[in-house]
């Protein structure tokens, strides 16, 4: 009968190592992509969870923790792997090795000077060797460890080691110094948690032994009943099993050559789909790499066109000045050419800015009374010299029942007609460019105004638009081309949409493509032609006091012609450092401060004025000057104490009207 149950004990021990390493191999298996830190910390918290209910689980994934730790060179995560380790000897009841494993867990915390870990595994060593009867080893750990906890610091690390001194006491029955250690422990805790707990363990010292006694012989009894029970279930089951082995057996037999077959197959498949996967991995990679480019080459747009502000500020600003100095008839016209190019280049760059996302809010919110037909005047006139220059008719027709003032964004429309007209003029190969503007609708207070473009280009930017017969175009043009024509009508749709406008855009059967807008705007109804109002009353800026800080030179030139001409006293700095001597020096009534500047920039000189003492200095109405694109700079520059902000480039009246304002009203920062 015991050999019998020793064989029955030896074969579920090896079944159930075997299951544990088919796990193991599984858990392996599928961590293989991963890095050995990795699978170091997953099999410690597999360690760790097996601990109670599965000791000998939890041994063989902490020694794998142990392994994987070690060849990652990861210290902690070695010693957290041995402490998981020993417990899960210690749940086997093996207290030999559990000790060897807290050893080593001890030496790692020592060999990288982890006093507090090498307190902790000392704690434990303490505890394992009193548990096994050693009180010599246990008294030199516990020691070893109150060092090293009061080299850390570590009131709770030295209390539990007293606490573990005072069970060495009572079990060398001195009761004398167990008290000792526990009102040492009692003084290093919390007084009314530990106190209650010590007076607690003073009780039960003397029923201690009889308890473990009692605890231990019911424990025996309880094992040997179950032994007992245990014995009777498995002779009466071994009839049975033995009728079932040998079915079991031939089951077995014909189950591994099918399970040889689908490891084969598995294999196969495995294979397949590593290739699968390092195909699938290249092609991500690759599209990442796209998607990394497209992202830069939209920053790259942004940027550029972001930097366009300050010189066409530079260029308005010029342009201006000209046109105050008396120039000839002709020269007039030139410079007003000059003016409208400039503006035109102006909201094509705010456009691209709107495209890339940095001020579409800013964009889509400037909207003015226009005259129509002096708005297209000049957009026709460049197009019909560049179809002349082509070889092609152009004709245009404006519906007279259109009202001749309107309510809208005026440069936007000028950019969509120039853009839609200009790629018509480059597609067609030859023949006529057409644009009607008719009134589609209309009441006393708005308009709906319908724009028709048709070219005779063969249908290809109806196709381009569409997405069709692209590889046809991109044989005959350089993709470049191709993409940049793609780009204007995406933008072109944009901004119609922007405007509440609808595009629509047909084929005529391959031989012409038309273009079809619809934009609503709000009427004015004036009995004539208001005057204009060029000469604005500027009167208020005689004699007063001026500081521009600002380092580009050319808008230092044209800022300071453009106030001097109305009888301000202008001087410049061009960083906040010459800002801030300059007001020490003299007085100012207002300062026009710009943003990005070398050494100390606007915002810091604005920190500076607002904080300084003189009431005179921190009250001074400060208006920010800045190119940048982002929508927030307005908010940014009021919480630094601006009084207001102009937005590169700027018109001269936009700028004069701004400092009035503040002049007039001496708004304080709030």
């Amino acid at each position: 009968m015991r050999i019998l149950l020793l064989l029955i004990l030896l074969e579920a021990s090896c079944l159930a190592v075997f299951g544990q390493s088919r796990e193991l191999d599984s858990i392996e298996h599928s961590l293989s992509q991963m890095g050995d830190k990795f699978k170091a910390k997953y099999f410690a918290n597999l360690a760790s969870k097996k601990l109670d209910a599965h000791a000998m689980d939890a041994v063989l994934f902490a020694q794998k923790a142990v392994s994987l730790a070690g060849q990652a060179e990861n210290w902690q995560l070695k010693a957290e792997s041995l402490g998981y380790l020993g417990e899960a000897y210690l749940q086997a009841r093996d207290t030999s090795q559990a000790i060897i494993f807290i050893e080593k867990q001890r030496e790692v915390h020592a060999n990288f000077q982890d006093s507090v870990g090498m307190a902790n595994a000392q704690l434990k060593l303490g505890h394992l060797y009193l548990a096994d009867g050693d009180t010599i080893r246990c008294e030199d750990a516990a020691l070893s460890s109150l060092m090293n906890y009061r080299s850390a610091h570590d009131t709770l690390g030295m209390a539990a080691v007293h606490h573990l001194l005072a069970d060495l006491s009572i079990h060398l029955k001195d009761e004398k110094l167990a008290n000792e250690n526990l009102k040492i422990a009692w003084r290093l805790m919390n007084r009314k948690a530990f106190s209650e707990k010590a007076q607690l363990k003073m009780l039960r010292i003397q029923s201690s032994q009889e308890k473990r006694i009692r605890g231990l012989l019911f424990v025996l009894i309880a094992i040997a009943g179950f032994l007992a029970a245990m014995l009777s279930i498995l002779y009466k089951r071994k009839q049975v099993d033995n009728n079932k082995l040998a079915s079991h057996i031939d089951r077995n037999l014909a189950q591994k050559t099918e399970i040889d077959e689908l490891v084969k197959e598995q294999e196969l498949k495995n294979t397949s789909l590593d290739l699968l996967n390092k195909k699938l991995v290249d092609e991500m990679a690759a599209r990442e790499k796209l998607q990394g480019f497209s992202h830069s080459k939209d920053k790259y747009l942004a940027a550029i066109t972001q930097e366009m502000r300050s010189p066409l500020n530079d260029i308005a600003g010029l342009a201006q000045l000209l046109l105050d100095n008396n120039p000839r008839p002709d020269q007039v016209d030139q410079i007003k050419v000059l003016q409208f190019c400039t503006n035109e280049l102006t909201s094509l760059t705010n456009e691209a800015l709107g495209y890339s996302n940095f001020e579409e809010t800013k964009a889509g919110n400037t909207n003015k009374e226009f005259k129509l037909e002096e708005l297209v005047g000049p957009v026709f006139e460049r197009i019909e010299t560049k179809a002349l220059n082509m070889g092609l008719l152009f004709h245009h027709t404006l519906d007279e029942l259109i009202p001749k003032w309107l309510i809208g964004n005026g440069p936007r429309l000028s950019n969509v007609l120039t853009n839609l007209l200009v790629n018509c003029i480059e597609t067609t190969p030859g023949g006529l460019v057409n644009i009607s503007i008719l009134s589609a609708d209309k009441t006393d207070r708005a308009v709906i105004v319908k724009f028709v473009i048709e070219s005779t280009d063969k249908g290809m930017l109806g196709n381009l638009y569409h997405h069709k017969n692209l590889s046809v175009m991109t044989a005959g043009e350089k993709l470049q081309a191709v993409e940049d024509k793609l780009l204007s009508l995406a933008m072109t749709k944009r901004m119609v949409e922007v405007q509440n406008g609808k595009m629509q855009v047909e084929n005529l059967l391959d031989e012409a493509t038309r273009f079809t807008l619809l934009m609503p705007f709000e009427v004015i109804s004036y009995s004539h032609d208001p005057q204009p109002t060029d000469e604005r009353n500027y009167d208020g800026l005689n004699g007063v006091s001026i500081l521009l800080v600002e380092d580009n030179k050319i808008n230092q030139v044209v800022v300071v012609k453009m106030l001097r001409k109305y009888g301000a006293l202008v001087a410049t700095a061009e960083n906040g450092f010459e800002a801030l001597d300059l007001l020490a020096q003299q007085t100012f009534d207002i300062v026009l401060m710009d943003i990005q500047m070398p050494e100390m920039d606007g915002y810091r000189a604005t920190a500076e004025i607002r904080s300084h003492p003189s009431p005179a200095i921190n009250s001074l109405p400060i208006i920010a000057l800045t190119s940048s694109a982002y929508i927030v700079e307005k908010e940014k520059a009021l919480l630094f104490g601006m009084n207001d902000y102009v937005g590169k480039p700027y018109s001269p009246d936009e700028l004069l009207d701004k400092i009035n304002d503040c002049l007039a009203f001496n708004i304080k920062p709030s």
